[in-house]
């Protein structure tokens, strides 16, 4: 994991600890105070956390160009783009929300390639912070885009490699 990469998992997951602790701290009849002092305790615990990571490759009978344009489509409407590579190097960043009540940020990553005529390899990544229960957020994320990608090209392949 880049250094890039784990800045964006760890300032997701700095506001999604803030903004927990600022509704319950409201909901509790608190001011909000509490929730803004938690900024410092969070950033440290993300940078404390280890990383899990699950892959899941993909082939997929159709063209690139094609491949990207739904994966494009299928992350913003999952989540966040934070990133995206030039056409000739397909590769997409995402931040998706996953686990119980979508609480858990997951850094997707995309990575397109061309594979013979008319087949197209899809090497998807997934990356949140481990937990002291194995939540597997990071998995499901990773099934949850493979299936979305599988449907969006039915007929046409989409077995998992």
């Amino acid at each position: 994991m880049s250094q890039k990469e784990d800045e964006n998992l760890n300032h997701e997951f700095v506001r999604v600890v803030t903004f927990g602790g600022l509704i319950g701290n409201l909901m509790s009849g608190g001011t909000g105070i509490g929730a803004i002092l938690q900024i410092p305790l969070s950033k440290g615990l993300s940078k404390m956390l280890p990383n899990a990571i699950s892959e899941s490759v993909l082939e997929i009978h159709a063209a690139p160009a094609d491949v990207l344009k739904a994966a494009v489509a299928i992350l913003e409407h999952a989540g966040r783009i934070v990133a995206e590579s030039p056409p000739d190097n397909a590769a997409i960043t995402a931040i998706v929300m996953s686990g119980f009540l979508k609480a858990n940020p997951v850094l997707i990553q995309l990575k397109i390639q061309h594979v013979g005529d008319i087949s197209t390899r899809v090497v998807i990544r997934g990356m949140a912070k481990k937990a002291l229960i194995k939540l597997r957020v990071e998995e499901k994320a990773v099934n949850h885009i493979v299936t979305l990608l599988t449907q969006a090209f039915p007929g046409q392949g989409g077995e998992k490699v």
